[in-house]
């Protein structure tokens, strides 16, 4: 069966993602999800990546251009309050998200992606 490109975007974005895993930051899975209101399944935290519906940008002789959302949701589960939030920030595991999505080599052309947070 042949893969989408949207496939081939999803697959390159996960294996990017899956070396993001260390002893140190503890992040237990990265999986797919279609869920925005996801949440973790495990005590320790997770990467979710969420992608959204396609939208037709343009078409012209050539072919369409499509776009869609992925987010990348880091889970990390945490106590309830008065914990203080800042103990549990992980500026290190976004960190790793951003540079793992900003190889040059990531999607090899085959699609332009566009980080915002």
């Amino acid at each position: 069966m042949q893969t989408t490109i949207k496939s081939r975007i999803i697959t390159a974005i996960m294996q990017a993602l899956a070396s993001i895993p260390t002893p140190q930051n503890r992040i237990k899975t990265v999986r797919p999800n279609n869920d925005y209101t996801v949440q973790g399944t495990t005590s320790l935290p997770e990467l979710m990546v969420i992608q959204g519906p396609e939208a037709e940008q343009a078409r012209d002789a050539i072919g369409q251009t499509y776009q869609f959302d992925v987010h990348v949701k880091i889970w990390v589960p945490h106590p309830a309050p008065p914990t203080p939030r800042a103990d549990y920030q992980y500026e290190d595991i976004a960190a790793s998200v951003i540079q793992a999505l900003e190889d040059p080599n990531l999607l090899s052309g085959l699609a332009t992606l566009v980080l915002v947070a």
